[in-house]
């Protein structure tokens, strides 16, 4: 069975990594094994801050829906350490939050310039929610909101996880630098099993489409 990747905001990546390329040299020259490839659209906007902030039943459809449908009629593996979930900016923070949910069944995570700050309590967040409140189900606490990283901090507060990260940030993102350094230095003081680069760029699809095959040959490399 294949190997295979869930990468989110999947029509942007499409249009701006052209991963078709990537994939297709690198399972040529056997960087890689043959992998299938679900790409995720995430619409701008707040639908897209919802799903992939930390949103619970958006991981749940990842896991409950868009995974089964895979392995229907995909012929995807159902071994945990032959997915890999791929993100950048928030959607690194959804890729490794589905992760942390469902460690059992996506075994990888490679985070470009993750969205590590995130937390309920985000003055941009709540703004959000003070418009469209009615289509978020609400499953943070008070508590939650409290936390200046929410996502490092369940890390932090957990077991480690059988989870392997390719994270990545560039030297010119001021904020992202400090928050991906922190997730950093969970993942470090945790003994999670990871590959840091630090690229010299910024937050921008040319840069993440520059390491995304660094990524690939580290996480699932033949």
């Amino acid at each position: 069975k294949y190997h295979f990747l869930v990468v989110f905001d999947g029509k942007a990546f499409l249009e701006f990594t052209k991963p078709r390329i990537i994939l297709d040299n690198l399972i040529e020259k056997k960087k890689i094994p043959p992998v299938i490839a679900i790409f995720v659209h995430n619409y701008a906007g707040f639908q897209r801050g919802k799903d992939l902030n930390c949103y619970p039943l958006f991981a749940d459809f990842i896991a409950k829906e868009l995974l089964p449908w895979a392995q229907e009629n995909y012929n995807v593996s159902s071994e945990a350490d032959k997915s890999v979930l791929v993100g950048s900016s928030s959607g690194g923070l959804g890729a490794a939050f589905i992760g942390y949910k469902y460690p059992e069944l996506f075994g990888k995570v490679l985070a470009q310039s993750g969205f590590f700050g995130w937390t309920p309590g985000n003055p941009w967040f709540q703004q959000v929610l003070k418009f469209y409140g009615k289509y978020f189900v609400r499953w943070w606490t008070p508590e939650d909101e409290m936390e200046k990283e929410w996502l490092v901090a369940q890390y932090e507060r957990s077991e480690r996880l059988p989870l392997q990260f390719y994270i990545n940030v560039g030297n010119l993102e001021d904020r992202t630098k400090f928050q991906v350094g922190n997730f950093h230095d969970m993942l470090k003081k945790k003994r999670y099993e990871f590959f840091f680069r630090e690229y010299p760029g910024g937050h921008e699809y040319i840069a993440w489409r520059e390491y995304l095959s660094e990524g690939l040959i580290y996480l699932i490399g033949i």
